[in-house]
């Protein structure tokens, strides 16, 4: 186990969370190479790179996950103490993704956000 996972898992359980959801989504269970595929094992589910594994088996958009809505029918995909910054989404070439971030008077804490277009087969940011 990489010292940067363990060093994850420990924050995390410091901080009383559960386990981060991608548990087992390190670079060997991403296509081989440690680069991004279409389909990601995490788990032993299947979940494309852009949605979020529920524990049941399921899968629902990345952007759906501590929404504040539950949008697993197990409810896994609203985590005690989740929040909404911190987060890392991917999206498909062609596709366009709305994001909704609430308003600074509604969120107890400070959230910085961070845009990054890998560009290529990643697609790039454009409005």
């Amino acid at each position: 186990m990489d010292w940067w996972y363990r060093w994850l898992l420990v924050f995390w359980a410091l901080l009383g969370i559960p386990s981060p959801p991608f548990s087992d989504c390190r670079a060997s269970n991403l296509g081989g190479n440690g680069k991004n595929s279409e389909t990601s094992t995490i788990s032993s589910r299947k979940c494309r790179v852009t949605e979020f594994p529920c524990e049941n088996g399921g899968c629902i958009p990345l952007s759906k996950y501590c929404d504040q809505k539950y949008d697993c029918s197990d409810r896994s995909d609203e985590p005690k103490l989740c929040t909404v910054c911190n987060r890392t989404l991917y999206g498909e070439v062609g596709k366009t993704y709305e994001l909704d971030v609430r308003q600074p008077k509604e969120l107890p804490f400070i959230c910085d956000f961070n845009f990054t277009a890998l560009g290529n087969e990643h697609g790039d940011i454009i409005q």
